[in-house]
């Protein structure tokens, strides 16, 4: 990725985490880094949590994505017809988070449980972009 900025602060148990880029063209290309015209974003907090017999990490991110290329040919189910007259940017928002946390006990050993959920919202040309997942796990 070219023009890149990445950055960490970090402040006790407290992360802050930012990304912005922009994609440079693939490995066949031999001009030397031509960027595409697309922008990527992404921000994150995150925070630990930490007992004597426990710990666990909470993460909030977001996702950005924007294809400002209007002559790309857009996947999806649509007749081939539709998709060469979709003109429109691919626009995609995601934000999120995620939970880990483990427990440890003497008797039994340990356990643990994760939780992560995430929604996405934009646009896909010209059509609209809803979609969600979420996932849980337990352990031992």
């Amino acid at each position: 990725m070219a023009r890149s900025f990445p950055g960490t602060p970090n402040s006790g148990e407290n992360n802050l985490t930012f990304f912005a880029a922009r994609p440079t063209r693939g490995v066949f290309q031999v001009d030397g880094n031509g960027e595409l015209d697309i922008d990527v974003y992404y921000g994150a907090y995150n925070r630990s949590f930490t007992t004597a017999h426990s710990a666990g990490q909470l993460r909030i991110f977001s996702v950005g994505y924007v294809d400002h290329r209007t002559t790309v040919f857009k996947t999806n189910n649509r007749a081939p017809a539709a998709r060469a007259a979709d003109h429109g940017n691919i626009e995609l928002a995601t934000v999120g988070a995620d939970y880990a946390h483990v427990f440890h006990t003497a008797a039994a050993g340990a356990f643990d449980f994760l939780g992560w959920d995430t929604i996405q919202t934009g646009s896909w040309g010209t059509l609209t972009q809803r979609a969600g997942a979420f996932v849980g796990e337990l352990g031992w």
